[in-house]
């Protein structure tokens, strides 16, 4: 049985932020959104649609001034993904599961069941009565994904800041965690071009050079494939900070 999932349009996204409609930035963001769903489709797995369904009701800002939907972030790193699908395939890695890490990456740190964005409106705490236990496990139906998507939180269960060691230490021991976070740093600092400020800017590069970069070292020394795929995504960021 096929999946129904529908990301938001750019024009609902438009008229939810009550913003002028940009065909130049529309059409950017209906190729990537149809390739991202037809892409997830394949799966035939249903918990995308609750993963969808959150995305929709919950990223529906926009970012870079104001001119870009949010939800085109989480898009476009598994836009990176699917690019470069057949080296990731050719190692143990489920893709799928890459997608759903790459969809959920931000939701315990900016959407945890503790954080006052539940009580913004009644559609969102009707959402909220649907889950037993945290946000994570609902959407997830699975305590190894669960473990995964908030390990690249930078907060714990408690709610507290984990420290930069402590925090990269975890991603480091998943392949899938960190893909996702260069993945998810090179479309940060794309996006940050003649938007953030320099000192901003600085500090995104200095955090990618300093714990990012190499944080497969460990995980990709006796696998050639692992070597390829993360030397392939090292070469894409440095395109991008060529720019």
């Amino acid at each position: 049985m096929s999946i129904k999932i529908r990301f938001l349009t750019y024009k609902e996204i438009c008229l939810i932020n009550k913003i002028k409609y940009d065909d130049g930035i529309a059409k950017e963001y209906y190729i990537t959104k149809r390739t991202v769903e037809d892409f997830i489709k394949k799966s035939d797995d249903k918990t995308f649609e609750k993963i969808v369904r959150f995305l929709n009701m919950y990223h529906t800002g926009m970012r870079k001034g104001d001119k870009i939907p949010e939800i085109q972030h989480f898009l476009n790193i598994c836009m990176d993904i699917i690019s470069i699908k057949d080296y990731i395939l050719s190692t143990k890695l489920c893709i799928f599961e890459l997608i759903k890490i790459a969809l959920l990456h931000d939701l315990y740190e900016d959407y945890n069941k503790y954080d006052k964005i539940w009580e913004m409106s009644i559609e969102r705490l009707k959402f909220k009565s649907e889950i037993e236990k945290d946000t994570i496990e609902y959407l997830t139906e699975d305590k190894k994904l669960t473990d995964k998507v908030l390990a690249l939180s930078k907060i714990d269960k408690s709610g507290k800041q984990k420290k930069s060691k402590k925090y990269y230490k975890e991603i480091s021991l998943e392949a899938s965690l960190i893909i996702v976070k260069m993945l998810d740093r090179k479309d940060s600092l794309k996006s940050m071009q003649g938007v953030f400020s320099e000192e901003k800017k600085s500090l995104y590069e200095e955090q990618y050079e300093r714990y990012i970069k190499f944080l497969s070292k460990d995980i990709e020394k006796d696998d050639e494939k692992l070597q390829f795929l993360f030397m392939l995504i090292r070469y894409r960021i440095k395109l991008v900070l060529k720019k």
